[in-house]
């Protein structure tokens, strides 16, 4: 199958790599309104010149594909996605999908008309240790999950990396948040009712926007979620999952973002799933998943696992915590949603 990438910077690379190396992906050719990152693509991984262009527009008129792979900033997401799905090729997109609620919308509502299926690349949940997570807490083993903790940091002081110093103000949230919130909803198989949110600023970060966040969910059956988010902070680091603890009827279990392991009601130690037992090589830790799911929903015809509108309640997840933290009370998603329809 042949894709058109779009976007040559660091994970448009990354993607090139993984779709040549390790899926029945051709990349026939590649986008970028930069020259300098065509050049530097070009250079970086030996591709042809003949298949770069720079504009989509022109890569569809010289290019027999049957997807369009989405790596640009997130803000010009839509701009791809729109017009590649009116074509009736198939799609997928780095996340998120879209910075704000309304292009989320709209986007849904073109994926749902065309013949090309919509994918959101929310890779957290594909990672192995994630996956063993995830079947681990739906098997029942342990009863029921009452309560559950995600804790994520990864600051750099008062440092904020380049290329996240945001165009929009809340880039924790949307860039960042979102893999967690996503695996939450995998992991524990329910949706989120409402969220209480708070998202700040240190004045000492060198984030433009809003770089730290700490959100209470209730998920149904009434299941509440704690989460704290951290880019501005001077703290150790968790890995990128988080780390993680899920009350149950019968114990606790705990993900460090790799080892998975169970404590029983007897204090009984028994280990899900070993990080040893996982590549770690960074192209298939992070991509493998997404490009998996992606090739098997085309193959089998059907929608992928996070296909557009499962990832509006992601999305949802995203936007209702910030309409919290703007309003100073807890927002509940389906009044959210509905309202803005």
């Amino acid at each position: 199958m042949k894709a058109i990438l779009v976007g040559c910077g660091g994970m448009g690379r990354l993607w090139t790599q993984y779709l040549e190396r390790h899926s029945p992906w051709d990349v026939a050719a590649a986008v970028d309104v930069r020259p300098e990152a065509l050049s530097a693509f070009r250079e970086q991984i030996n591709y042809p010149e003949g298949q770069c262009f720079g504009s989509l527009g022109e890569a569809l008129e010289a290019t027999e594909a049957d997807a369009v792979v989405v790596t640009t900033s997130a803000d010009h997401h839509k701009e791809v996605i729109v017009p590649a799905l009116e074509k009736g090729l198939h799609v997928i997109t780095e996340k998120p999908a879209v910075t704000t609620w309304e292009d989320a919308v709209e986007v849904a509502e073109v994926a749902r008309s065309s013949k090309g299926k919509l994918m959101v690349s929310q890779n957290y949940r594909y990672y192995h240790s994630a996956l063993a997570l995830r079947r681990f807490v739906r098997s029942g083993t342990a009863g029921a999950p009452a309560f559950a903790s995600v804790t994520f940091q990864r600051g750099r002081g008062r440092e904020a990396p380049p290329l996240h110093r945001a165009q929009h103000g809340e880039p924790f949230l949307i860039e960042m948040a979102i893999h967690h919130f996503d695996t939450m909803r995998a992991v524990l198989g329910r949706e989120p009712v409402s969220v209480y949110a708070r998202s700040w600023k240190p004045d000492w970060s060198g984030w433009r926007g809003n770089a730290n966040a700490v959100c209470l969910f209730e998920f149904e059956s009434g299941i509440p979620v704690s989460y704290t988010g951290l880019w501005a902070t001077w703290r150790s680091h968790t890995e990128f999952p988080g780390s993680w603890v899920i009350d149950f009827e019968k114990g606790q279990l705990t993900w460090d973002g790799g080892t998975v392991t169970h404590f029983d009601d007897e204090g009984n130690e028994n280990v899900i799933f070993d990080k040893s037992e996982v590549p770690t090589e960074r192209s298939v830790r992070v991509l493998e998943g997404s490009v998996k799911e992606f090739t098997a929903a085309l193959e089998e015809n059907r929608e992928p696992e996070t296909n557009m509108d499962d990832n509006l309640k992601t999305l949802a997840m995203v936007f209702s915590s910030i309409e919290a933290s703007k309003r100073g009370y807890p927002v509940q998603l389906r009044a959210f949603m509905d309202e803005r329809v």
